[in-house]
């Protein structure tokens, strides 16, 4: 009864550590680039959900205050806006709502009031928001997002 002893190779002791150290940078590495997807993919996400919700914030708001063809785009304080005109108890009121520095903002003023595009309230971030009357009553709006894509919405009033 003999016990022979085998000689173990220094390969056979770095092998295993090199393969727990392959394994290791692997799994470095793909939690990584899983990291470098989910950004990109909450970056586009928040910029779609922005654009979306302004745009739906101006559809909204034309829906509320649509009466009597009072909705149309023109020239506020040398910005296109969105200029929505309601009377109460026979006095005329504007409400504009356009981009300024970045932002929508809406302006509720009533009609010979003194007001520049800095008085109005931040509603949101927003990023080169266009505005056109496509037909009479019905208006296209969109926007730019950081991707470069720029979603739309066309409104249809109801007075028309």
């Amino acid at each position: 009864m003999g016990f022979h002893l085998k000689k173990k190779h220094v390969i056979d002791r770095i092998f295993p550590f090199a393969v727990f150290f392959v394994f290791m940078v692997s799994s470095l590495w793909v939690s990584l680039l899983a990291a470098n997807v989910y950004e990109s993919t909450v970056n586009m996400e928040n910029s779609n959900y922005e654009s979306r919700t302004a745009l739906s914030y101006i559809a909204e708001k034309i829906h509320q205050e649509d009466e009597n063809g009072g909705i149309s785009i023109g020239i506020f304080d040398g910005r296109v806006s969105l200029i929505i005109k309601k009377v109460y108890e026979e006095k005329s009121y504007f409400t504009y709502i356009y981009e300024e520095k970045g932002e929508l903002r809406e302006l509720f003023v009533q009609d010979g009031v003194q007001a520049t595009a800095e008085d109005g309230r931040k509603i949101m971030e927003i990023h080169d928001l266009k505005m056109e009357e496509i037909t009479d009553g019905v208006f296209r709006f969109s926007c730019v997002l950081e991707d470069g894509k720029e979603p739309g919405i066309v409104v249809t009033t109801l007075s028309k």
